[in-house]
C-alpha cells in the first residue's frame, strides 16, 4: 500500500503509524515500536442491491462491455439472466437457458453446474457469449459424477437479449470421472484472447496427476484465440482419433474431438493458438497458458493485465496466485508453499509460490477469487486486492507486511460467497449462493490487524513423512496393529486405550501430575498436559490434548484439536502416538503453519531423535521436553515482564509454577530412563538428555517452595558463555545480554536437544560472522525482503516461528546488533580461512552448491552466496573442486551441511551422506590468523 514509509536504521525497523482517520499503513505488522494488532486495517460493510431480484444459486455477474447498465447473472443451476441495473429492476429476463444440459450438484456440494460466462469484447455488436458448464454426460446420463466439462460459444440474433441454446458451438469438452474441481472461469485479456481456467477434474489429491501433465488440459489456465482457427500442432495428420489424452489412472477418452479436417488432411482446431503460448509449436497441449493449478474457481484481470487467481486448496491451504505466461504453480506435488500429503519431497523445478496462502481454520476453507479495487466508495482499499472465502463469508484484503504480501480480514458477511463482481466504475459486489441476493461492498470501520507471517523456505514441509511410513511406524510400536486399518484385533486403538495401558502398572493406577497452560513462544495452543509422576521404561507416559482457546476445554472433548502422547518402551526408546479429536489413532496432525505432518516426524522436530524409516529401528532417542516457567524481562513488555508459559486464569502464578515444576520432574525421570548411546541409541541422544535435564535442574533455586530463577541468573547461562581470556568487558556484557534476550529465549528451546549445541558459545560465535553489512545472526532476524540471504534461508518450522517473534522484539534485535559489533571488533582475534573441497560427488549438475550450517552460508563463494557446480561427469556423478574464503573469529566451531539448490533456493538434493549420517560436518577454527584447508568433503 502507499500510505506510509518504513525507515531502516541499523537493524531497528521503525514503521510509520496510520493516521487518526484510520489510514492504513505500509507495514501492518508494526506501528512504531509496537507490533501485532496495533495497525489498522480498513473494514468493509455491504448493502443489498437490486432487492426485488432473487437468483437461483448465483455465481457470477458481468456487465456489457459497451453498456454499463446491462448486467448478466449466471445461475449455477443452468440459466443466465439479464436486466437493466438502472433504477429498481423487478425482472431479470432469461438470456440463456441450459437447464436441460447442465448438471448441478445437489446442495451442499455445489461444485458442478453452469460455471461462468464471458461476453465478446465487441459485445453487443458481436453478440457472442462464451460459457463453461458441466454437462450431463451423454454416455452415462444417470451418473452424477461422470460429467462432461464444456467450453461453448452461443450467438444472439437480438444484440444479446437472448441466446438460443441451439446456437451452441462446442469448442472444448472433456469427460470427467468426478463431479469436483471444475473451475471454468472465462475472460478476455487485453490481448483479445480468451482465458479459461480448468480444475484438475478431481478426485482429491490429483489422483490422475493432471496438474503437471502438459498433455492434459486439466489443472491449467488456457489461452485461445476464439476469432480464428489453427492447425493442431500436436496432431498434424491423425484424422481418426476421437480423443486427445487419457486419464493416467485408468481412463478412457478424456478430451472429445471437435476439430475439422482441411484439404491437406490436417486437424484444424475450432480456435486459434496464440504464437507465444508455451506449447504453441509442440511439446504439450497448445492451449496451455500456465500449469500446476488445482481448482482456480474465480480469477480476474487487473487494469494492467495482471491475472489474480484464487486457487481452491485441498486439506490445509488456500492460495492467491498471479498467473503468468508459462508459470507452474506446483499442484499436485505442492499445495501452496508446502508438500501435498504423501508427496515428500515435492519440489517442482521452477514452480511459483502463491502471492499469499491461507491455512485452513475458522475463517478459511475455500477461497473465492476477487478483484483489485479501483472504485471510489472504499478509498482506503483503492489498489488493493479483495477476495473472500465461501463459507463463512470472510472477506480479505492483501496488504504489505514487512515487505511481504499477506492477507488481512476486512470483515465477515452472512453469506455463502460464490463469487465477486466488478462494475465499470470499479465497485465490487458479492453473490450470496444460497439466498440468491447480490450485495455491494462499502466502507466499514477500520480495525486492528491480525498479522500474517511472511513466507520463507523450510527444511521441513507440510506432508513431511508419509502416511504409509506412519503406518509402518505404528506397526513397529503397537503389538498386533493392522497398519492398513489401524485396528488391533478388529478394534480401534484409541486415546483411552493408550491411557488405560500406560497410566496403570500391575493393575494399580499410577499417580499423575497435570497442568493446563499456553506456551507464548510456541504454537499458541492451550495444552491439557497429564503425565505420570514418574516415567520409566515400559511404565507411565505423558498425554497432551490441544485446544485453540482456554475456554474451549470441556468434559465432552468437543472442539479439541487432537492429542499427542509419549511413553518409553521397555527397551528405553521414546514412542509417539497421535489421536484425532474423535480419540482414534491418526497418522498425522496439523500443529503448525505448514499443515499436515506424519508421525513420528511430526514430533521429532521439537523432541530431537532420528527415525530410520519403515523397516529401520524405531529407536528415536527422543527426549521429554522441559517446561520454562519464567518471566523474561523486556523493556516493552506489559509491567516489564513477558511470560513464556501462560497459566490458566483460575490459578495464581505461584500455583502454576508448582504444577510446571512437577511436570519438569516427570520429564527428568523419563529422560533418565531413555537408552543411552552406549546402549545403542542414535548419536546425539546423550547430549539431548543431558542438555534438557541440566536445564531443568538449573531452572530452580528452590523446590520447597518452588522458586524459579530469573532469566539473567548466572546459573542459567552455560559456562562457555562466560568471560574468556582476552575478551573486553564490553564483549563479556554483550554476550551475557545476548544470552538472556536472544539465545536462551528464542534458540535454546531446540538447541538444547538438536545436533547443533548453541549452549557452547564456540558454536554460537559463528553467527557473528559478517555477510555484507550485517552479521549472520542479523541476516536471520532482520526481515528485509531485499536481502537474498534472508529470502532463501532454509528454516525448520519452529525456527521460523522463533525468528518471526524475535523480529518483533526490539531489545532482542538491539542486543544481537551490539553483540555482533563487539564480537567483530578489532580486539577480537580472527582467522582467515581458505577452503578447497575436491572429489565431492553430487548427482545434479548445473545448480548451486551451498555449504550451510551455523553460519548459513560460509563467506562469499560467489556474490550470491553459492558456487556453480562445475566439474566432470564420472560414473553418473558430477565431481569438481569448490573454493571459498571467509574470515571468522578464532577458536569457534563451524558445523557444516551441503545442499544443492536451484535458482529459487529450493532444495534439489541433500549431500548424499547426510541421508544416513545425521551428524553435521565439524570444522574447528584454530587460534591463528590464517589457515588453508584442503580435502574431500568427507574429511571436513
Amino acid at each position: 500500500m502507499r500510505k506510509a514509509s518504513v525507515l531502516l536504521q541499523a537493524v531497528v525497523v521503525v514503521g510509520c503509524a496510520g493516521g487518526s482517520d484510520g489510514t492504513p499503513i505500509t507495514d501492518v505488522n508494526c506501528v512504531g515500536e509496537k507490533c501485532d494488532s496495533n495497525a489498522l486495517v480498513p473494514g468493509i460493510a455491504e448493502s443489498r442491491v437490486f432487492p426485488r431480484l432473487t437468483f437461483s444459486f448465483p455465481v457470477q455477474m458481468v456487465f456489457s462491455p459497451k453498456d454499463k447498465n446491462r448486467a448478466y447473472v449466471v445461475e449455477h443451476s443452468g440459466t443466465v439472466r439479464t436486466f437493466d441495473t438502472s433504477g429498481d429492476p423487478d425482472h431479470a429476463g432469461i438470456a440463456l437457458d441450459l437447464a436441460g444440459k447442465v448438471k448441478m450438484n445437489a446442495p451442499p456440494h455445489f461444485e458442478a453446474g453452469l460455471n461462468a460466462i464471458a461476453l465478446d469484447p465487441s459485445f453487443p455488436d458481436v453478440a457472442v457469449m462464451y460459457v463453461t458448464y458441466d454437462a450431463i454426460n451423454p454416455s452415462d446420463p444417470n451418473n452424477n459424477t461422470r460429467l462432461r466439462w464444456r467450453l461453448s460459444r452461443f450467438t444472439s440474433s437480438d444484440r444479446g437479449n437472448t441466446f438460443p441454446s441451439s446456437s451452441e458451438q462446442i469448442l472444448l469438452e472433456m469427460d470427467k470421472t468426478a463431479d469436483e474441481h471444475n473451475a471454468g472461469m472465462v475472460g478476455f485479456g487485453q490481448d483479445g484472447f480468451l482465458y479459461v481456467s480448468v480444475g484438475d477434474g478431481g478426485p482429491s489429491f490429483d489422483k490422475n496427476s493432471f496438474g503437471q501433465n502438459v498433455n492434459a488440459l486439466y489443472g491449467k489456465m488456457l489461452r485461445i484465440d476464439v476469432h480464428s482457427t489453427s492447425v493442431d500442432p500436436t496432431d498434424l495428420a491423425k484424422t481418426n482419433e476421437t480423443f486427445r489424452f487419457r486419464a493416467e489412472a485408468g481412463g478412457g477418452p478424456v478430451m472429445i474431438d471437435h476439430d475439422t479436417v482441411d484439404g491437406n488432411h490436417r486437424r484444424v482446431l475450432p480456435y486459434g493458438i496464440p504464437s507465444d503460448n508455451p506449447f504453441a509449436t509442440g511439446g504439450g497441449r497448445p492451449e496451455i497458458f500456465a500449469t500446476g493449478l488445482r481448482n482456480p474457481w474465480r480469477w480476474s484481470f487487473d487494469t494492467d493485465g495482471t491475472i489474480w487467481a484464487g486457487d481452491v486448496g485441498q486439506d490445509a491451504f488456500e492460495e492467491i496466485n498471479q498467473i503468468t505466461l508459462g508459470g507452474n504453480y506446483g499442484w499436485g506435488p505442492r499445495e501452496a508453499r508446502h508438500c501435498a500429503p504423501g508427496r515428500n519431497p515435492c519440489d517442482v523445478l521452477g514452480s511459483i509460490d502463491p502471492i499469499v496462502e491461507l491455512q485452513h481454520g475458522t475463517n478459511v476453507n475455500a477461497v473465492i477469487g476477487g478483484f483489485v479495487y479501483h472504485g471510489h466508495d472504499m478509498p482506503l482499499l483503492r489498489g488493493d486486492y479483495i477476495f473472500g472465502n465461501f463459507t463463512p463469508g470472510t472477506v480479505f484484503g492483501i496488504f504489505n507486511e514487512n515487505g511481504k504480501k499477506a492477507p488481512e480480514v476486512l470483515g465477515q458477511l452472512p453469506h455463502a460467497i460464490s463469487g465477486f463482481a466488478q462494475d465499470p466504475d470499479g465497485e465490487i459486489y458479492v453473490m450470496d449462493l444460497l439466498r440468491g441476493g447480490i450485495f455491494k461492498l462499502t466502507a466499514g470501520t477500520s480495525h486492528p490487524a491480525t498479522g500474517q507471517a511472511p513466507p520463507y523456505k523450510f527444511l521441513m514441509r507440510s506432508g513431511i513423512g508419509t502416511d504409509s511410513g506412519a503406518r509402518a511406524y505404528y506397526k513397529s510400536i503397537i503389538p498386533g496393529l493392522d497398519p492398513d486399518t489401524l485396528l488391533v484385533n478388529g478394534q480401534p486403538f484409541t486415546e483411552d486405550r493408550w491411557e488405560q495401558q500406560t497410566f496403570k502398572s500391575g493393575g494399580t493406577t499410577l499417580p499423575t501430575v497435570a497442568a493446563y497452560y499456553q506456551n507464548a513462544l510456541d504454537l499458541g495452543f492451550w495444552r491439557d498436559m497429564v503425565c505420570t509422576a514418574k516415567v520409566g521404561r515400559g511404565v507411565g507416559g505423558c498425554r497432551v490434548r490441544n485446544w485453540r482457546n482456554e475456554a474451549d476445554k470441556n468434559p465432552a472433548l468437543t472442539g479439541n484439536l487432537g492429542t499427542v502422547t509419549m511413553d518409553v518402551s521397555p527397551e528405553g526408546f521414546t514412542r509417539f502416538y497421535v489421536f484425532g479429536p474423535d480419540g482414534k489413532l491418526s497418522t498425522s496432525a496439523v500443529l503448525d503453519s505448514e499443515g499436515k505432518k506424519f508421525i513420528p516426524e511430526l514430533c521429532t522436530t521439537c523432541h530431537s531423535g532420528k527415525y530410520a524409516g519403515p523397516g529401520g529401528s524405531p529407536d528415536l532417542g527422543s527426549i521429554f521436553r522441559e517446561w520454562e516457567p519464567r518471566s523474561d524481562l523486556s523493556a516493552n513488555a506489559p509491567s516489564g515482564q513477558a511470560t513464556i508459559l501462560v497459566q490458566e486464569s483460575t490459578l495464581t502464578r505461584s500455583q502454576a509454577q508448582e504444577k510446571w515444576a512437577v511436570l519438569n520432574d516427570a520429564a527428568h525421570t523419563a529422560n533418565a530412563a531413555l537408552r543411552t548411546e552406549a546402549q545403542g541409541a542414535v548419536t546425539g541422544t546423550d547430549h539431548a538428555i543431558a542438555g534438557t535435564n541440566d536445564y531443568i535442574d538449573a531452572l530452580y533455586s528452590s523446590r520447597n517452595p518452588v522458586v524459579v530463577r530469573a532469566p539473567d541468573d548466572s546459573a542459567l547461562m552455560p559456562r562457555t558463555w562466560g568471560p574468556r581470556t582476552g575478551e573486553s568487558a564490553a564483549l563479556v556484557n554483550a554476550k551475557a545480554n545476548t544470552w538472556v534476550t536472544v539465545a536462551s529465549r528464542y534458540c535454546m528451546g531446540c538447541h538444547r536437544s538438536n545436533a547443533l549445541d548453541l549452549g557452547n558459545y564456540a558454536n554460537f560465535q559463528a553467527l557473528s560472522s559478517t555477510l555484507g553489512d550485517r552479521s549472520v545472526l542479523e541476516h536471520y532476524i532482520v526481515d528485509d525482503p531485499t536481502d537474498p540471504t534472508r529470502s532463501t534461508t532454509l528454516y525448520m518450522p519452529q525456527a521460523k516461528l522463533m525468528f518471526d517473534r524475535l523480529q518483533r522484539d526490539t531489545p532482542g534485535r538491539g542486543a544481537a546488533r551490539d553483540w555482533a559489533n563487539q564480537a567483530n571488533s578489532p580486539s577480537v582475534p580472527v582467522c582467515e580461512v581458505s577452503i578447497e573441497i575436491n572429489g565431492a560427488a553430487f548427482t545434479t549438475p548445473g545448480q548451486d552448491l551451498w555449504i550451510t550450517g551455523n553460519v548459513d552460508v560460509l563467506g562469499n563463494w560467489t556474490s550470491a552466496g553459492g558456487v556453480p557446480l562445475t566439474g566432470v561427469l564420472v560414473n553418473g556423478q558430477w565431481t569438481g573442486v569448490w573454493r571459498g574464503k571467509f574470515v571468522v573469529p578464532q577458536g569457534m566451531n563451524l558445523q557444516l551441511k551441503a545442499t544443492i539448490l536451484d535458482q529459487q533456493g529450493n532444495v534439489l538434493q541433500w549431500e548424499p551422506d547426510l541421508r544416513t549420517n545425521t551428524r553435521n560436518r565439524e570444522l574447528a577454527i584454530p587460534n591463528q590468523t590464517s589457515v588453508s584447508l584442503t580435502g574431500t568433503w568427507g574429511q571436513f
